[in-house]
């Protein structure tokens, strides 16, 4: 895809305050290494596009310090003292982001493989086509579906909502396009749709996908954008599928040199 910029400027934030227990370690899951660099390391470097103007990591108490340990300088932190879900992360960035740039990119703290160009191509499709929301999807034609968001659209394809796994009824289980948190928002249509989220759910949570659904039904423009190769925004959870991720990724890597 063309790497030519359509933007101004676009803040980045990194959600990162996830304790992750089924890493099973005292680690930090954004500090566990893939290859020379941390997790961390490694998303940041890559929402570290020119169209960014800064970046920002939403952190735990018991998370921040070594966090910052690792980063230093390269992010600013913004505290989430309580883990309610994503939505509740991106509320507490609020009073830091609003206001500071037309756009802001939100990626997940557990996916290393990003690239630069997926993270510029996403910019420059978000703001080309003036979307209130544009964010990556996943489509798993056979075997095993990882337990994301599911993408649902209506007969004609237009999509509708995103629906948390832990939510979805068993037809919606079944489909395989899924969500990835990997997001670009016009920001005043975040902030302003994430007022009227609830965590009226089964995890009590504020989830950030339930923006997604408030602005198609307010009649702003949302736009999916599908990935190439899943591999690139897998989120890792545990200590096996780091090293599964890391497996695969340098046998694509290997192959496509």
């Amino acid at each position: 895809m063309s790497t030519e910029i359509y933007y101004e400027s676009v803040s980045a934030l990194i959600l990162a305050g996830g304790k992750g227990t089924r890493m099973k370690s005292d680690l930090p899951k954004a500090l566990f290494k893939v290859g020379n660099d941390t997790i961390i390391e490694h998303i940041v470097k890559a929402v570290s596009v020119k169209a960014v103007s800064s970046v920002a990591v939403v952190v735990s108490p018991s998370n921040i310090d070594p966090i910052r340990k690792v980063l230093g300088s390269k992010a600013e932190y913004i505290l989430q003292p309580e883990a309610k879900g994503t939505g509740h992360a991106v509320m507490c960035a609020e009073p830091a982001l609003k206001g500071r740039s037309e756009n802001i990119i939100i990626f997940v703290g557990d996916a290393p493989f990003i690239t630069q160009e997926m993270v510029t191509d996403l910019i420059n499709i978000h703001v080309k086509n003036n979307n209130a929301c544009t964010f990556y999807t996943a489509f798993y034609e056979t075997g095993y579906i990882p337990p994301y968001g599911r993408i649902v659209r209506d007969y004609s394809g237009r999509i509708l909502k995103v629906v948390e796994e832990k939510d979805a009824s068993q037809d919606q289980k079944a489909i395989r396009e899924v969500l990835t948190s990997h997001y670009c928002f016009r920001t005043d249509k975040l902030f302003g749709a994430l007022k009227n989220i609830s965590n009226e759910n089964s995890g009590k949570e504020y989830y950030l996908t339930d923006v997604i659904g408030i602005l198609i039904e307010a009649g702003e423009r949302v736009e999916t954008v599908p990935a190439e190769d899943p591999a690139f925004l897998a989120g890792i959870n545990t200590q096996e599928e780091l090293g599964l991720r890391t497996i695969e990724m340098n046998e694509y890597l290997r192959i496509h040199k």
